[in-house]
């Protein structure tokens, strides 16, 4: 399994676990007559409560919690990837060039007439 795919798995089981540890943690009833509780992190998910006592699944909820949970597993995918070899390597090459070439400027500053 390449890193990618290990990250999307580690960010998907961290963002389940959230989600379980709030739902956990909702209590069974709201303490107003006609209050609301809902569960879900970072977004609500699920809600129920009203004058009737309905329950309700919040949909944008969910599609908030995917969302952020891609990008989240993006970010880490590009900081700690495959790629991170690549670009540090790359940054270091950037780097050992600047060098040169302020060593070059400054023995042509030496030089001067």
């Amino acid at each position: 399994m390449n890193a990618g795919k290990l990250i999307i798995l580690v960010v998907a089981v961290l963002f389940c676990v959230a989600n379980l540890l709030s739902y956990l943690q909702m209590p069974e009833y709201s303490t107003l007559d006609d209050g609301y509780v809902a569960f879900g992190w970072p977004f609500s998910v699920y809600g129920s409560g009203g004058f009737v006592g309905s329950t309700f699944i919040i949909w944008t909820g969910i599609i908030g919690n995917f969302a952020v949970a891609l990008c989240v597993a993006r970010v880490l995918g590009r900081l700690v990837g495959d790629d991170a070899t690549t670009r540090m390597a790359l940054l270091a090459n950037i780097r050992i060039q600047l060098k040169r070439r302020s060593l070059r400027s400054s023995q042509l500053a030496k030089r001067k007439w």
